[in-house]
């Protein structure tokens, strides 16, 4: 058995991560069923992503509600994240802080 992988990019749109659309249609997360599907760079992603793919995470199922209908596709998919261990995905920084101001990590 070989599993399938899909992996997004951050600037991807709710509707595309879900689905969506004038007429309902499945997105990245009911292709992913039975797969793999990794966000990487969470944060990149913003909040609000974990919040569309909640119910699809809690029920295994996306549902796609439109005035033209609803759709109702399988969702059961292992979700893998990653992040940078530091804010700015520098580490580089002469005086063993970080060399980016929005990054507040020190060496030890």
């Amino acid at each position: 058995m070989t599993t399938s992988f899909r992996s997004p990019h951050h600037t991807i749109s709710h509707a595309g991560l879900v689905g969506g659309g004038r007429w309902p249609r499945p997105d990245e997360i009911a292709l992913t069923h039975r797969e793999v599907l990794f966000l990487d760079e969470l944060p990149e992603f913003g909040p609000r992503v974990l919040e569309v793919m909640r119910q699809p995470l809690e029920g295994k199922v996306a549902t796609i509600a439109r005035a033209q209908g609803n759709l109702a596709c399988p969702a059961n998919f292992m979700l893998l994240e990653a992040v940078s261990a530091w804010g700015c995905g520098h580490y580089d920084g002469p005086s063993g802080e970080c060399a980016s101001r929005l990054c507040m990590v020190k060496r030890t």
